[in-house]
């Protein structure tokens, strides 16, 4: 599936923060390849750092600005609100995972990489949840 516009989930990313392990290696895959992310992605990451991790202020926001860098940054529209609030009714889904399909169908991305959402589920018959450490 590569070659595809990709967008990644914040779960994705916080295994850049964790000792070298397989899980690392692959986000590091994934960050390398510029993908979507959007602003919550920013900023769960930097909360997560903080909170579970542990890492300072300082750390976890030079991982933010890492993340801000490396991406493509796509940008909350009053049509990707309303498009979450719909996916919440239609598809069942918890209000941060909605925001986070909105955000990627809003970017026209095929691939949505995501540990948090069934692997293969397919949105709109466009944009397809890859768990990038399974495959």
């Amino acid at each position: 599936m590569s070659g595809k516009k990709t967008f990644v989930d914040s779960n994705v990313f916080l295994y850049l923060l964790e000792s070298p392990s397989d899980k690392k290696e692959e986000a590091t895959r994934v960050l390398q390849s510029r993908p979507c992310i959007s602003p919550q992605v920013i900023f769960e990451n930097v909360n997560v750092a903080i909170k579970k991790f542990g890492l300072s202020k300082e750390k976890a926001l030079a991982h933010g600005e890492k993340l801000l860098s490396d991406c493509v940054l796509v940008l909350d529209t009053e049509h990707t609100v309303r498009k979450a609030l719909e996916l919440i009714g239609k598809d069942s889904l918890q209000v941060y995972d909605s925001r986070i399909v909105a955000s990627a169908l809003e970017a026209d991305c095929e691939i949505l990489h995501s540990e948090d959402l069934q692997h293969l589920r397919v949105f709109e018959g466009k944009l397809t949840v890859v768990n990038p450490f399974i495959i």
